[in-house]
């Protein structure tokens, strides 16, 4: 006699609060989706936050740069110079290193650019002179200001400024050492520049008045030299007489 039979059948619509029906494999490859989406879901996120991120850096480094302009070692040293000279205008040294760091990067190859190098340094120097009642009388200061202004200035510009320079610098009052230089620069220039030959040899007795007495025995002796090689280069021979034999 056969006990009673109980028909196993899946239901159409399993309810798995019954717990009749565990459906494993379903429920495990739910749980795999979810997690798997989940990972690509924060996935996404982390990269939109690192692109965000990065282009928050580039943004703010962008705006960065914008805002800061770097300086080259020559604009750089200016700059310090510049510092240096607002609380020292008197800084002979500063001010030289200032000229020459202004007209380095300058080219030199045309006859523009070797202008506009002494447009410079014409300028500095000017500023340089007027900024401090010592800078006025610094020999060095005002030769480079002539120097300079003699490739820029009429012929009538530059001899009005080196009387200036004569009368502040060459004058009986200044120092003895400073008034040969400054005479001695003044007459190297007028033999250069003189046309005649009566011109230069004035000149050369402008020079020989100011100096007297046994302390510029030297002075004289380069002068006379000077004017000899002047002389000599214009196709004027001197004839020494000979020194009797010792």
């Amino acid at each position: 006699m056969e006990g009673p039979r109980r028909l196993l059948a899946i239901p159409t619509s399993p309810d798995p609060a019954s717990g009749e029906f565990i459906a494993l494999s379903k429920g495990k490859k739910m749980h795999d989706e979810d997690v798997h989406e989940s990972y690509r879901s924060i996935e996404r996120g982390t990269s939109n936050d690192d692109n965000s991120d990065a282009s928050s850096h580039r943004s703010f480094s962008s705006s960065s740069d914008a805002g800061v302009h770097t300086l080259t070692a020559e604009q750089h040293t200016i700059k310090t110079l510049e510092m240096a000279l607002a609380s020292s205008p008197n800084d002979t040294i500063s001010w030289l290193r200032l000229l020459d760091s202004s007209v380095r990067s300058l080219p030199v190859s045309t006859k523009r650019a070797t202008r506009a190098r002494a447009e410079i340094s014409v300028s500095l120097l000017r500023r340089a002179i007027d900024a401090h009642s010592d800078n006025a009388t610094s020999l060095r200061l005002r030769l480079l200001y002539l120097e300079h202004g003699s490739e820029i200035w009429s012929e009538e510009t530059l001899r009005e400024e080196w009387e200036r320079t004569l009368n502040s610098l060459g004058a009986s009052h200044c120092p003895s050492w400073k008034r040969v230089v400054v005479w001695l620069n003044w007459i190297d220039w007028r033999l250069i520049a003189n046309r005649t030959m009566t011109t230069a040899l004035n000149d050369a007795k402008r020079v020989f008045a100011q100096f007297h007495g046994e302390e510029f025995a030297r002075v004289r002796v380069r002068l006379c030299w000077r004017v000899a090689v002047f002389l000599r280069e214009a196709g004027v021979y001197c004839f020494v007489p000979s020194l009797p034999p010792l």
